[in-house]
Order: structure tokens, then C-alpha cells, then sequence
């Protein structure tokens, strides 16, 4: 429970901000035309006020730019603040960016909206407010106090703390928002810091670089030193008492943190972490070999979730017994035995179940020999518009454990879940095997034998193949043997990454990353290439231990010891685009403020990747895409040589 009293000035300026966007929007509204534009269509515009993200106060004459597709619109926002840009077509993607002199850039890439009835519709207003934040500050020292009714206050440190995870705050106006509630007297209702903060405010997407933060509770408080948290960000944050207290979560703005009091709830199970039998599951079942199906008893299995490490029995017939686990904790299995695959099996928590709170679980789990090889494959590509034997690659990527048995009948007798079908333990540890990258010539490529891991599922993609469409498939390592695919006309391929230079996980002497697509590609020409360099730039990190301890690190070139203005690639990352290729690039030379040749750098990590919009550069109505949503991941690491 939060203090009250400290959320006063809190909610004063939230209520002041919600009343002004809400007339901005009522503004925006009456002057939009009762029917669609000049050009018969109905059409959306974003209005809203630019405010100091520290104070709330309006920020006049700030540029605000609109980019929809090749278009884009300038406006600067008035003396209160207020702004209005558009028309925003539906079913585009958007960016809108902020500038102005002493403040840090700002950037939000908005959702499709949805289309409108051009007979019925008139344009549509949005609100989106625009939070600024002045360059060079850093967040302000404040204190949590936690308090508690509980004798067993004050906390221990060893395992009580505040936690702050990274989140970015706003909304998107193509989500919708919730409206306020106003009190009787005409103001909004009071809310506690994780509500109402993002009913009006775009997200930064500008804004990266964010790491999470936590801080001890000692006699009852957590001190959060200035420029602890990254300015401008938001933080969902967890005042953590330990197993004898339930967590108190909320968000907070890092540049409009203050000193706050939370109560914090003794739990209803106190004693959970004593492992009482009145919320305790516990395992049994056998382990298998995977190839011979034979039952093992030479091995070794154990239980880990929170900060405990459970050994479990095996008896001579090979049962084992391991446990307890606490109810709702996230869990792993690990077993290992000589000779065998090393098995890690993560797992979702158990639902509890009140009526029965003691329970045992039968899972059964196989392991498979390191000695066994899979068998080789020939694998055939076919056209069917053409005889022609194509070329091109084959990749073969990880997506499911080990597992030769697909049918009940070929299983042991085992324990069937209604809601999880048959109770296995899954290896997660075969989705660390490296990706296969196999080129085909004339229609024909041979998978060696033990190229792939036995008895692991992998997903096939075949691409390359000018003119015919990207195919996808499974194949699953000592059960398919030879395999052919047909190849169809490429009819309107949509834009996607088939190869990765780190898919064989070999360093590199630059950490140089090449990234090839399935067709040629092109930079939104909406987004200006500098501010993606210095987007790039600033979330771009390395990993370089001091390893002879002597204090000297190599450490990047920091934005903010620079002179304005700063070169986008002062930290020398870039970024080029070649055909269908997109290598990003890393100057030591340039990007490092201090060297140690002592100390090795062992990887480097090119983050803020969701900067970069990229479409298919022969498309005839282009559609750009973050190329974090391309990747699946906002960032991507690559293992340099050892030095």
C-alpha cells in the first residue's frame, strides 16, 4: 500500500494534465469538419501538448514531424504547449518525432488505425501528449521507506529490496485508453502511480539503453542515488520484503521520482519458505534412454527454483523422488548421467489448488546418448512451374526438445494431463544447438551425418530460389530420413531476414554482423539515417571484463562528455545496406574513450535495432517494418575473437 499523503502533489499534476489533454482533444474535435476531407477520404490527426517530462509544465516552438509513408508534416507546438498534425491515412504506419534546442530527441512509430467509413465518417481526432526531457539531466535521490505493521519489520537485506524493471511508458492511440473518472467536485479521482500515468502520453520509442536497477532495504529503507535510473525512462518497480510480505508494485517516471512511504501486507502464508507440507508438490517418475527406450538408473536429477537446490533419489529400479517445490514458483528439472545429453527442463508454475494443497506429480523424461550420430539425408528442391533445378540455401534452426517417439503407442506407460497431455519433462537445452545453413545446387543438397543432434525438431526454411516463395517445414534429426520440396511462384513476398552471420556462432575479429533478407531492401526514407546512427549509436554496448584487475577498462565513448552537437556515430557504430545484405559495422578505433589491451573484448551488442524501418525496396506500395520486429529481438550480440 502506498502513503497517501506523498501521492498529493502527484495526483494534482495528473489531474491538470488529464483536464488539459482532455480539452485539447474536445478542441481538436469541434475543429475537424463534420464530413471527411477535401479529397472525400476521413483521414486521422494527432493533437495533444508537448510538456516538460520533469515538471509537466507546456514547452512552446517545438518542432513536431509526421511521417506517414514518403509524406511527412511539420508543425511546432503554441505557448501552452498545444499542437496538432496530420492527416495520418488508416492502415499506415506513422512516426512522429520532437525536437527542440536543450531537450532529447523524441520518436513514436504508431500503429495502423483502423479504416474509416468515407460516406459516414468525418476525420478523426486523436489525443497524444509529448513528454521532452532536457539533455544532460539525471534522476533525482529519493527514498522508499517500508513500513509494516509486522514485528518482523525492519527488513533484512539479504533479502529485501526495491526492484526496477525497465517499461516504457505512454499508450498508443490505435490501443485506446481508458477514460478518467472525475470526482463529484470536477477533478479526476485520486490514483495511485501505476494507474493513470499513460492514458495521454505518446511512448519514447527514442529512448533506449535502459537497464533494470535494485536497491537493499536497510532499516526499512531503500536509498536510490541520483542518477541511478535512466533519465527519462519509466520503471515498473517492486518494493520486495521477502516471502514473509506480499510485493507492492507500481510505475514511476524516473525524472518525477520523490521520496514515497509503502505499507507493506504481511503475507497469509508467512511461513511459506519453511516448506510446510501444506503447499509443497512433489516428483516421481523414470528416466529414459531416447534411442533404446531402455529404463536408466545410473543417474543423477535435481530440483532448482528461487534460491534452492534440491537433490533428488534414485532407487535401484531407477525411480526417482525429488522435491518439495513451493507452490507458485517458477521451476527447472535437471538430470544428468554419464554418457549421456545434458538435460534442462524449464517449467511454468503449478496452479495451486486449495482443496489440495500436498500433491505428487508423475513425469517421465529421456535422455539421449552423446555417442549416437543422426544418419545422413539427401533433401530435393523442385519448381512446379518450371523443370529448371533450382538453387539456393536451406536452414535448419532448433524449435523443439529431442523426441523419436510421436505416438502414444511407441511411449512407456506413462501419466496422461487433461490440460497438458502426457507428463514429459521437455529439454530445453536442445534449443541451444546452432542453426544449420545448407546451400543447394541443381536441386540437391546432403545433410552429412551427426550435422544435426538426434531425435531434435528443426524448422526447415528454403529460400534463395529468384522468383518462387520462401517454404517452411519441419524435420526432425534420426526419425526423417530423405525429403523433397515443391517451390511456388513468388506471388507478394512479404519482407523477412533468412540468414544471420552469427548463425555459427564464430567470432569475429571486428564484430562486424550481416544480416541477409529475402529481397532487396531499402532505409524508410520518413526516417532520417542520422537519427537511426545515433540511435544505434546510443544503445550500443560491449562486454570487456577487467581481467588483469589493474582499474583500466575499455569503456565507450559517452554522449554526454561530447560537445554538442554529437556526431550520430560517435561511438563508432554504422549501418550500410547492400542489395539484399544489411552489415552494421564497429570502429574500436572511433567508439572507445579508454583502451586496455590487458583486458579482452569478448562480445559486443547492437541494441535500439527497433530504429531502423526497412521495407522491400521493389515493393509497389511499401510497407516499412522495425527491424526488432524482423529479428524477433531488440538487440543482437556477436562473439568477438579472444585478443
Amino acid at each position: 500500500m502506498i502513503n497517501s499523503a506523498l501521492l498529493n502533489s502527484r495526483q494534482r499534476l495528473l489531474r491538470s494534465t488529464l483536464l488539459l489533454s482532455a480539452a485539447g482533444a474536445l478542441l481538436s474535435c469541434l475543429a475537424c469538419s463534420n464530413e471527411s476531407g477535401d479529397d472525400g477520404i476521413a483521414n486521422y490527426y494527432i493533437s495533444g501538448r508537448v510538456l516538460d517530462g520533469s515538471t509537466l509544465a507546456p514547452i512552446a516552438d517545438a518542432e513536431l514531424s509526421l511521417a506517414v509513408g514518403a509524406d511527412t508534416h511539420v508543425a511546432r507546438s503554441d505557448a501552452d504547449g498545444s499542437y496538432s498534425v496530420g492527416p495520418i491515412t488508416p492502415e499506415s504506419d506513422y512516426r512522429i518525432g520532437a525536437t527542440l534546442a536543450g531537450f532529447d530527441a523524441f520518436a513514436f512509430y504508431g500503429s495502423r488505425l483502423p479504416d474509416l467509413d468515407d460516406e459516414k465518417d468525418a476525420d478523426r481526432a486523436l489525443v497524444g501528449d509529448v513528454l521532452l526531457y532536457r539533455t544532460g539531466s539525471a534522476s533525482p535521490e529519493f527514498t522508499i521507506t517500508a513500513s509494516s505493521r509486522d514485528a518482523r519489520l525492519p527488513l533484512d537485506a539479504s533479502s529485501s529490496e526495491v526492484r526496477f524493471m525497465p517499461v516504457r511508458l505512454g499508450a498508443d492511440p490505435a490501443v485506446g485508453r481508458p477514460a478518467p473518472t472525475f470526482a463529484a467536485d470536477g477533478g479526476v479521482e485520486a490514483v495511485a502511480p501505476s494507474e493513470g500515468l499513460e492514458q495521454t502520453f505518446l511512448p519514447n520509442h527514442a529512448i533506449s539503453d535502459v537497464t533494470s536497477y535494485r536497491a537493499q532495504i536497510i532499516d526499512g529503507e531503500a536509498v536510490i542515488p541520483a542518477g541511478a535510473l535512466r533519465w527519462g525512462a519509466g520503471y515498473n518497480v517492486e518494493v520486495y520484503g521477502g516471502p514473509q510480505f506480499e510485493p507492492e508494485n507500481m510505475t514511476v517516471a524516473a525524472s518525477r521520482a520523490s521520496d514515497m512511504s509503502i505499507w507493506l501486507t504481511p503475507s497469509p502464508d508467512g511461513s511459506s519458505t519453511d516448506l510446510s507440507f501444506d503447499t509443497a508438490h512433489y516428483f516421481s517418475g523414470r528416466i529414459y534412454d531416447g534411442v533404446s527406450l531402455n529404463r536408466l538408473t545410473d543417474y543423477r536429477i535435481r530440483l532448482e527454483y528461487f534460491d534452492r537446490v534440491t537433490e533428488g533419489t534414485v532407487d535401484a529400479t531407477g525411480r526417482y523422488f525429488v522435491g518439495p517445490l513451493l507452490a507458485s514458483a517458477d521451476y527447472s528439472i535437471i538430470v544428468e548421467s554419464e554418457g549421456y545429453r545434458s538435460f534442462l527442463s524449464h517449467n511454468e508454475r503449478i496452479a495451486e489448488d486449495p482443496t489440495n494443497p500436498l500433491s505428487s506429480l508423475y513425469y517421465d523424461a529421456f535422455l539421449y546418448p552423446e555417442a549416437v550420430t543422426t544418419p545422413g539425408a539427401t533433401c530435393r528442391v523442385r519448381l512446379s512451374d518450371s523443370t529448371e533445378l533450382p538453387s539456393g540455401f536451406m536452414r535448419f534452426a532448433p524449435r523443439s526438445s529431442s523426441s523419436l517417439l510421436d505416438e502414444d503407442a511407441e511411449l512407456p506407460v506413462g501419466v496422461t494431463s487433461i490440460d497438458s497431455g502426457r507428463q514429459l519433462w521437455q529439454n530445453d537445452e536442445d534449443l541451444q544447438q546452432r542453426s544449420l545453413l545448407l546451400p543447394f545446387e541443381n536441386g540437391e543438397a546432403a545433410i552429412a551425418s551427426g550435422q544435426l543432434v538426434y531425435g531434435v525438431n528443426y524448422a526447415v526454411t528454403i529460400y534463395g530460389v529468384d522468383g518462387h516463395e520462401v517454404v517452411t517445414d519441419t524435420f526432425t534429426a534420426g526419425v526423417d530420413g530423405d525429403r523433397s520440396w515443391v517451390l511456388d511462384p513468388l506471388a507478394d513476398p512479404t519482407l523477412a531476414i533468412t540468414a544471420l552471420s552469427t548463425d555459427g556462432l564464430t567470432p569475429t575479429p571486428s564484430g562486424q554482423l550481416e544480416m541477409r533478407f529475402n529481397q532487396p531492401i531499402a532505409l524508410d526514407p520518413g526516417v532520417n539515417p542520422g537519427t537511426i546512427q545515433r540511435a544505434l549509436n546510443d544503445a550500443f554496448s560491449i562486454n570487456s571484463p577487467d581481467l588483469d584487475t589493474d582499474a583500466t577498462l575499455n569503456v565507450l565513448v559517452d554522449a554526454g562528455d561530447l560537445t554538442p552537437p554529437v556526431a550520430p556515430g560517435y561511438r563508432g557504430v554504422s549501418l550500410e545496406i547492400i542489395g539484399d545484405r544489411l552489415i552494421l559495422r564497429w570502429n574500436s578505433a572511433a567508439g572507445l574513450a579508454s583502451t586496455d589491451a590487458d583486458d579482452p573484448i569478448n562480445s559486443v551488442t547492437y541494441d535500439g535495432l527497433g530504429s531502423v524501418m526497412l521495407y522491400a525496396a521493389g515493393a509497389q506500395d511499401p510497407s516499412p517494418v522495425a527491424l526488432s520486429t524482423l529479428l524477433g529481438s531488440g538487440s543482437t550480440s556477436v562473439q568477438l575473437l579472444a585478443q
